[in-house]
């Protein structure tokens, strides 16, 4: 399945990143936040054009000790065209096998 996924990094920001990523002819935005699940943080992640545009907003998340392959696929499956979805991490190898996932293999700066 991966080799249908293909994931370029969009955008990065202090606490995260956030891929384009084209499966199944629908364009989708990923985010990868290390952070404990904020609804609140959500307007400072996603940018207000995607909430005016009609587009939703997926939240999930993503924790070394949990199937990361099924809680991703089980929201990946549910978005349309354009969608984001917000992925809450517990540390930097969730938020890595969450981009291997999506076929994203380069490296990625964080901040400290």
């Amino acid at each position: 399945m991966a080799d249908l996924i293909h994931s370029q990094l969009s955008r990065q920001f202090d606490y995260g990143l956030e891929l384009l990523t084209e499966v199944n002819n629908l364009s989708l935005y990923v985010c990868f936040v290390w952070a404990e699940t904020d609804f609140e943080l959500l307007p400072e992640i996603v940018p207000s054009d995607r909430f005016d545009q009609g587009q939703q907003v997926h939240v999930g998340e993503l924790r070394v000790d949990m199937d990361i392959t099924d809680e991703m696929e089980s929201i990946l499956v549910n978005m349309q065209d354009l969608d984001t979805v917000v992925f809450f991490c517990d540390g930097t190898q969730s938020i890595a096998d969450g981009m291997a996932f999506l076929n994203y293999h380069e490296p990625i700066q964080t901040h400290s």
